[in-house]
């Protein structure tokens, strides 16, 4: 529904909206576009769920049991790439997420991931095949704890990449270079996505990912 600013002493004689009945409810404001969402318990955005995923380990020929028949809401995005040369893990662990890079889950949207906060790195590193340098490409991951409580990152991750020609066969990576605020489509999955990356523009500092609507925007702010 539309909002607009109006005077308190108007919008105590009725200008409000009225909420039927008792119960939890995400009220949604978008102050830029001036419109209001009310969702209630029924109405309620859920995560998107994805899965099953791929059962193979780093080397691709151990089964991770687990993961043939799991399927779970995404809660956590990592940013992965070149961008900060694959580092690790904070805890060292070799996965190349590292939690500062971590996009944080909407309140207002549960399918929205946010990156807010210093300038992205643009470091340069090996191609994982040419081997040519790249500066600055990026992809996002997705985490996941299976309900053996292990949560899986270092392999097996469900991805989200670009639309470039990458192809896992072909041992080929694929590279778009993004513009700031210009919203680009996402390719999820398993497959050739894993290899299809984003070169992020200069001083990126803010980083929208919508994993329903498969869209992605690289901006300062």
């Amino acid at each position: 529904m539309p909002l607009k600013q109006i005077a308190l002493e108007k919008a105590m004689r009725g200008a409000y909206w009225n909420i039927p009945e008792d119960g939890i409810y995400r009220i949604v404001v978008d102050a830029e576009n001036q419109n209001i969402r009310i969702y209630s318990q029924d109405t309620d955005i859920q995560s998107k769920v994805v899965g099953p995923w791929n059962a193979q380990n780093a080397f691709g020929n151990t089964q991770d049991e687990t993961l043939k028949t799991y399927s779970g809401p995404i809660e956590k995005l990592w940013m992965y790439g070149t961008f900060n040369g694959r580092q690790t893990h904070d805890d060292g662990v070799p996965a190349g997420f590292q939690d500062k890079y971590t996009l944080n889950q909407s309140l207002a949207n549960p399918n929205v991931f946010v990156y807010k906060g210093a300038n992205l790195p643009r470091q340069t590193a090996g191609d994982y095949w040419e081997k040519n340098q790249i500066t600055g490409s990026v992809m996002f991951f997705v985490g996941v704890k299976t309900d053996d409580g292990v949560e899986r990152t270092n392999n097996n991750a469900y991805a989200f990449g670009s639309t470039a020609d990458a192809d896992r066969d072909e041992k080929r990576c694929g590279y778009i270079t993004a513009t700031a605020g210009t919203s680009l489509e996402l390719v999820e999955g398993q497959d050739d996505n894993r290899y299809a990356y984003f070169i992020i523009p200069e001083n990126t500092n803010y980083v929208m990912v919508d994993v329903e609507n498969l869209k992605v925007i690289f901006d300062h702010k």
